[in-house]
């Protein structure tokens, strides 16, 4: 279960707490709110409350990166090995884009996976879901296209996941970069 509180404080700035079974993160300009708030915690809970600094923490498979003033760089590196690794095949090549301008077209009567590879198919295609909507969204129409096609995949089918995993080996690392460049929120 997770937990997003936001709380806008007396200076104005915005405290942001996300708070899941066993670890919590909390975000504010002022440290000294920070503080405040697990003095509030450790009120309620008792003394075992821990609070660290840190600029690297990982969150649901995501590694935060808050180094940078003002920048959260936010990367899945080890989750892409892992899918290159767990798929059947060994990925030797890469690729510039995830899709050819054929991507999206299928053959009336291709020749259907078998059963291990329409598995290996699958749990592949959820792992991309995953990855698409966290750090690499460029790729979410590919693989929303590729996510109509797990019921019955075909050996085009395999060929096109192979892509998106090229695409995936050469590109492993970019990372999403957030930012804020003069935001102000309004009442």
């Amino acid at each position: 279960m997770i937990c997003v509180l936001y709380k806008d404080t007396k200076d104005g700035n915005q405290h942001t707490e996300i708070i899941d079974v066993e670890d919590g993160s909390t975000l504010h300009k002022n440290l000294v709110e920070n503080t405040k708030l697990l003095t509030f915690l450790n009120k309620i809970y008792g003394d075992g409350v821990t609070f660290t600094r840190r600029k690297f923490f990982d969150y649901l498979r995501m590694n935060m990166n808050c180094s940078k003033k003002e920048v959260l760089g936010v990367s899945m590196f080890p989750y892409i090995y892992g899918i290159l690794e767990q798929f059947q095949e060994l990925i030797d090549n890469t690729s510039l884009t995830p899709a050819v301008r054929t991507f999206f077209k299928v053959r009336e009567k291709g020749k259907l996976l078998d059963e291990d590879q329409t598995m290996i198919f699958h749990h592949t295609v959820a792992y991309l879901i995953f990855l698409c909507m966290r750090v690499r969204r460029y790729i979410q129409i590919t693989v929303g296209f590729l996510m109509t096609r797990v019921t019955e995949p075909d050996k085009d089918d395999w060929g096109k996941v192979k892509r998106i995993l090229q695409y995936l080996k050469g590109t492993r690392s970019l990372k999403l970069c957030l930012s804020r460049n003069n935001m102000h929120c309004t009442k």
